[in-house]
């Protein structure tokens, strides 16, 4: 049985102390990040080319050109 990209998610939100997910669709140039809230939540924060991409749980903020610059 193939795991889809839900069933892994499921999986690591049940990790207490994950507090950010990151998605790269390499072929829609988009990079989804599930970020925990303080109610314990998971938000989406969807990007695309020309924004600027947090990783607030790193403290990295970069240009979603970058994530795919070498690809």
């Amino acid at each position: 049985m193939t795991e889809t990209r839900g069933d892994k998610f499921s999986a690591c939100r049940g990790i207490d102390s994950l507090m950010e997910y990151a998605l790269v669709d390499i072929d829609a140039r988009r990079v989804e990040v599930y970020r925990r809230n303080a109610e314990g939540l998971w938000v989406l924060h969807d990007y695309a080319l020309g924004a600027a991409v947090e990783f607030a749980s790193v403290a990295v903020v970069m240009p979603a050109e970058a994530v795919f610059e070498a690809v």
